[in-house]
């Protein structure tokens, strides 16, 4: 099962072939579930803090800062994005072209207020010549949802949730991994250095890889950072290690963007800092690999030199 690679690597990383496959053949068999007794609440396993209580925490935490440990903020960024739009994949699946669920109408008249909405109406734009506006009017809702989960359009059916455009501020929208990057150089600083550690699925790799390697740069200037990337790779969703496939192309046209620095995340800090991201699999095999080459499908987020809608 091992390639001679497979197992140089494995090597490197102190695992034996022996745990590696039991490691594999937990996740193909799976976990047993846990037996819930309540839901969590304040008393019931949830501790609501005084405001004194906040204040020493803060000050317990600046003090370890100033003690020169090394912090590394953690983010898991695996999570898959198609169970949120599962009643939109019903929508463009079914016979209707106009909505008829709840939910379904709740959704277009909101349209407006979603973070990815600009994105989505250049992706309209693009694919039929028309916007989202025109498009529902017309009652070419499904048009509309196309655009939004396929990967001739956003291919938000696709992405995991940290590639989706969530918040929106005045002059960009950002994706939770931007957001995540931010908190660190806010909070997570130690010793001029903040650094964040993602996990992600095989599959998704060099797309995160793509979108950090794109935002850095302005995140820097926003920011006052030095930043840095590495990656590394491991078993994709069927728990076999296998090679990851190139990243998606387009040829959907695209216009820049301004850089994404929102009132409340300015920065406090004066000093310069470095930001190293870390993107590594959500699997427990890893082995480290190169930066690719910037893919032809930009990724929009707040960065001025992100690319209009993907």
């Amino acid at each position: 099962m091992f390639t001679t690679d497979d197992l140089k690597q494995l090597s490197a990383k102190g695992i034996t072939p022996e745990q590696a496959e039991h490691q594999l053949q937990q996740f193909r068999q799976g976990f047993p579930y846990l037996r819930l007794r309540s839901a969590a609440a304040v008393g019931a396993g949830i501790k609501a803090p005084s405001g004194a209580d906040c204040q020493a925490y803060v000050e317990a935490w600046t003090d370890y800062k100033a003690e020169g440990h090394h912090v590394t903020k953690f983010v898991p960024a695996s999570g898959a994005a198609s169970r949120m739009f599962k009643n939109m994949f019903e929508f463009r699946d079914g016979q209707n072209d106009v909505p008829t669920t709840d939910f379904e109408r709740n959704f277009f008249a909101n349209i407006h207020s979603f973070a990815f909405f600009p994105a989505l109406d250049d992706a309209c734009t693009v694919l039929y010549g028309k916007g989202v506006d025109d498009l529902m009017a017309e009652g070419s809702c499904r048009k509309v949802v196309h655009a939004m989960l396929d990967e001739d359009g956003l291919a938000y059916g696709q992405l995991p949730k940290g590639l989706l455009q969530f918040h929106a501020y005045p002059d960009c929208a950002r994706t939770p991994l931007e957001e995540h990057l931010v908190e660190a150089a806010l909070y997570a600083t130690s010793q001029g250095r903040a650094d964040v550690h993602f996990t992600v699925s095989a599959e998704h790799r060099e797309l995160f890889e793509e979108l950090v390697e794109r935002v850095l740069p302005d995140y820097e200037a926003a920011y006052g950072i030095k930043a840095s990337s590495t990656t590394s790779a491991s078993a994709s969703r069927n728990h076999r290690p296998t090679p990851l496939r190139p990243p998606w192309t387009t040829n959907l046209s695209a216009r820049q963007t301004g850089v994404c620095s929102s009132a409340q995340a300015a920065t406090e800090h004066s000093s310069r800092t470095s930001l190293t991201s870390t993107v590594t699999s959500s699997s427990s095999r890893t082995s480290t690999m190169s930066s690719p080459t910037a893919s032809s499908r930009p990724l929009r987020s707040g960065s001025k030199s992100s690319q209009a809608y993907w």
